[in-house]
């Protein structure tokens, strides 16, 4: 067949080259020693997803939970979602693939953490949250360290939820103050941080 059979839309791509960018992420943030955690909107393909776990990934990242939910299904264990859920119909089927992935949620206000809070008690279940900081992307996140401090509070004392840490987008330069700002809050206050995830193209 030639491309020009092809009936649209049709994804093609160069296997060589998506092998070798994979590898080439993973290798970088092996020297690094940064753990990897693909985001996976670009491709939303599975496949894609378990190439790049088995170069190394630690997981992936889904913007959107019916993203997670096809992820779960093709069997990844391991997800961050980074966007805020909210209302119940999706904290319901936040709890469908729970019990099947390690699935952590980012949130950025006490209202989206008691929200996913009371249906994680309800179905005797625990999820992992990291707390949103805005460093920049000005769309999601608290926007003081000491607004990290009372949402980790929080949620250390919410039912069915495991505070995980501290998320960011974009990581830079400009965000490495927040950062350490807010670590030093956490860290004064007794609160373990056990991930700083961040993300972004520098």
């Amino acid at each position: 067949m030639h491309v020009d059979d092809l009936d649209t839309p049709a994804l093609t791509l160069d296997l060589d080259i998506l092998e070798r960018n994979i590898s080439d992420l993973a290798e970088a943030c092996r020297r690094h020693d940064i753990d990897l955690r693909v985001h996976t909107k670009t491709h939303k393909i599975p496949e894609i997803a378990w190439m790049q776990i088995r170069a190394g990934a630690v997981g992936i990242a889904c913007q959107k939970l019916g993203e997670a939910e096809a992820m779960v299904a093709a069997g990844i264990e391991d997800i961050l979602i980074p966007y805020n859920i909210v209302g119940p119909r999706k904290v319901e089927r936040l709890m469908r693939i729970t019990p099947q992935a390690r699935v952590t949620v980012a949130v950025d206000s006490e209202t989206t953490a008691r929200g996913i809070s009371e249906g994680a008690a309800a179905a005797g279940l625990v999820v992992p949250m990291l707390a949103e900081l805005d460093t920049g992307s000005k769309r999601c996140g608290v926007q003081t360290p000491e607004a990290a401090l009372d949402l980790a509070r929080t949620l250390t004392e919410l039912p069915g939820v495991e505070f995980r840490g501290v998320m960011t987008y974009p990581t830079s330069e400009r965000a490495q103050p927040f950062l350490d700002r807010t670590r030093e809050l956490l860290d004064g206050a007794g609160i373990p941080v056990h991930t700083i995830s961040g993300g972004g193209t520098g």
